[in-house]
Order: C-alpha cells, then sequence, then structure tokens
C-alpha cells in the first residue's frame, strides 16, 4: 500500500520548481544555474521535512490514493497556466 509520505514528496518536487519560477518570474530575475542550485536545496529539504513527518508514514486506500494523484496533477496544471510559466 502507498502512504501519505510517497504522495507528499512526489508533490514537493514540482510544486518546489513552481515556487522559484515565480520568483524568478515576478520577483527577482535569478540566473540559471542558481535558480537550479536553489531548486536542488528546497527539494532537499522539504524531503527532510516530509521525512519527519510521522503522520505522513500512515498508509491509505487505493481510492484515496486516486483522489490525491487526480487532485495534484490538476492543481499543478493550473499553477502553470494562472501563473502564465
Amino acid at each position: 500500500m502507498d502512504t501519505y509520505e510517497k504522495y507528499f514528496k512526489a508533490l514537493s518536487i514540482p510544486l518546489t520548481v513552481i515556487i522559484v519560477r515565480l520568483i524568478n518570474s515576478y520577483v527577482y530575475d535569478i540566473p540559471l544555474l542558481i535558480n537550479i542550485i536553489i531548486i536542488g536545496i528546497l527539494i532537499s529539504l522539504f524531503l527532510k521535512i516530509i521525512e519527519m513527518i510521522p503522520v505522513a508514514k500512515k498508509e491509505l486506500s487505493k481510492k484515496t490514493g486516486y483522489v490525491l494523484l487526480i487532485l495534484a496533477t490538476i492543481n499543478i496544471f493550473l499553477l502553470f497556466f494562472l501563473f502564465d510559466l
């Protein structure tokens, strides 16, 4: 069975990229190499934080897993389209 931790980890990667793209587009123009370094640092930080959350180790049903997957996919696409990334 899947755990919440798996879905949180899978979501942390695209959301980190979206956050950095938002900062790069609207706040401050960051050079590409620094952008990649920031993304790597934030992803590793988010993964460590997710591993420390004890509730994330809880197993979830197959139906809940599909619902989370669909919601995550829709949210990622909506963020890209809403912010013109």
